[in-house]
């Protein structure tokens, strides 16, 4: 198989046993390493995938795999590490979190993108690697962050991570290649949470000591909690456990803005059945409006949640739109 073979027809499974893939191999899962469903996933091909969960595009999963078969051919997709051997000494469960580099252009503006996933898994394949192909025919350097989860990764871990991709990446950033300043961050539900948490007052770029983002960019994200439907309660007592009480409320991200919350651009559809899209979406948009922080705010009327790229969807064209946003306050912080 070569990098053109990925399409339709193809076998999730023949794909993660390409042996370029091998290093990324758990990254690309479909369902938590360990999981039964990852033996349905590997049988299926791209168009049954597509079928099976509708909001993935299986010509959005080809494009992402085909790009990444591609990158690791070529040697230039790899693996990072974000924590020191001390970290990893003081919490074993540091070793879950891992930064994949996709670097563009020498001296590029950078972009971090958090995948969703429910904190059950992180879908770098299905929200991370279409995206990142697209930005990366743009030019940019792309890190796709691989955050804890599970029981092992309960919040507020994966901001932690988040934390230290950033760090990270500054500290490296000549070596990697990477303008360090004007970077955006981008998060999809689960990861649209840790990505707006690098904008807040508890977690974010002042309390790391981290160069402000340019930009931060939301599609579909949890910021909130205040509206509970069945998701979010089977997220709040299976997942965070008895603890929920005294972890979560710091994550609250509507309940850490201020005033020099980084410019967002944002996205969610009406239709959304996981996430409220007034607790969510509108509930941001406001409190980014009530602050004077610029927020583009796109509400979509049908698509329900997970598009990622969107292709063929009414989302559509969001991330160019996105794209000249961050790229406006990159070269301008006050347009």
């Amino acid at each position: 198989m070569t990098s053109t073979l990925v399409n339709g027809r193809t076998r999730f499974g023949d794909v993660l046993r390409m042996p370029c893939l091998q290093p990324f191999r758990d990254q690309l899962l479909l369902g938590p390493k360990g999981s039964p469903q990852n033996h349905l996933y590997n049988r299926l091909t791209m168009d049954q995938l597509g079928r099976l969960t509708p909001a993935w595009s299986h010509a959005g999963l080809a494009e992402g795999l085909n790009f990444a078969i591609a990158q690791a051919e070529a040697g230039q997709m790899r693996n990072l590490p974000l924590y020191d051997s001390p970290a990893l000494a003081e919490d074993p469960t540091c070793a879950g979190a891992k930064l994949l580099f996709l670097p563009g252009k020498a001296g590029a503006p950078y972009v971090v993108i958090a995948p969703g996933g429910a904190y059950i898994n992180v879908a770098i394949a299905v929200e991370g690697l279409p995206v990142a192909a697209r930005l990366h025919k743009m030019g940019y350097t792309v890190f796709l962050l691989q955050y804890r989860c599970g029981r092992n990764g309960r919040l507020p871990k994966p901001f932690y991570d988040m934390q230290a991709s950033l760090g990270y990446i500054t500290a490296h950033a000549n070596e990697l290649g990477v303008d360090p300043s004007g970077y955006a961050v981008m998060g999809f539900s689960a990861g649209g949470h840790v990505a707006a948490s690098t904008g807040t007052v508890n977690f974010g770029w002042r309390a790391a000591g981290l160069p402000k983002p340019a930009a931060i960019i939301l599609g579909y994200p949890l910021v909130s909690l205040a509206e509970r439907n069945l998701a979010v309660n089977c997220f709040i007592y299976t997942y965070m456990g008895r603890q929920w009480r005294t972890s979560l409320p710091p994550t609250y991200i509507l309940d850490y803005m201020d005033q020099k919350y980084p410019p967002t651009y944002l996205w969610q559809c009406r239709d959304d059945h996981l996430l409220s899209f007034q607790a969510n979406a509108v509930a941001f948009a406001r409190k980014a409006k009530a602050l004077g922080v610029p927020c583009r705010f796109r509400p979509v009327e049908r698509g329900g949640h997970g598009l990622g790229l969107a292709e063929n969807s009414q989302a559509q064209g969001w991330l160019a739109e996105a794209v000249a946003f961050w790229q406006a306050y990159r070269q301008d912080g006050s347009t």
